[in-house]
C-alpha cells in the first residue's frame, strides 16, 4: 500500500512555500490523490504534478504540490485512495 508524506519545501517566492504530498511504494499503478483545503478538494488545475512515475523496485509514486503561505499549512490535508487500502489515507500537516 502507499506510504504518504506531507512536507514543505522552499518556493521561488520569499513569502510562500511549496506544500508537497507524496505517495510512494504502491502497486498496481492506479491511485487517486487529492489535496484538500479545509476538507474541500482543490481542482487539479491548481496543483503541480508530474503524474505517476515508476520506482526502481517496480512500485509507483505520485507527487502533487502547490504554493501556500506557511501560516496556512494547517488548513491542508492530503488524501490518497488505492485498492490496497480499505479506507482513504489522510495525512494532515
Amino acid at each position: 500500500h502507499p506510504d504518504v508524506y506531507v512536507f514543505l519545501k522552499a518556493s521561488g517566492s520569499s513569502e510562500q512555500q511549496v506544500l508537497v504530498c507524496l505517495a510512494t511504494g504502491f502497486y498496481p499503478k492506479h491511485v487517486h490523490m487529492e489535496i484538500r483545503r479545509n476538507w474541500t478538494p482543490l481542482p487539479d488545475e491548481q496543483l503541480n504534478s508530474h503524474g505517476i512515475r515508476p520506482n526502481a523496485d517496480g512500485s509507483y509514486q505520485l507527487m502533487k504540490s502547490l504554493e501556500i503561505l506557511p501560516s496556512e499549512r494547517s488548513h491542508y490535508q492530503c488524501v490518497v485512495k488505492h485498492q490496497t487500502l480499505t479506507e482513504p489515507l489522510i495525512v494532515s500537516w
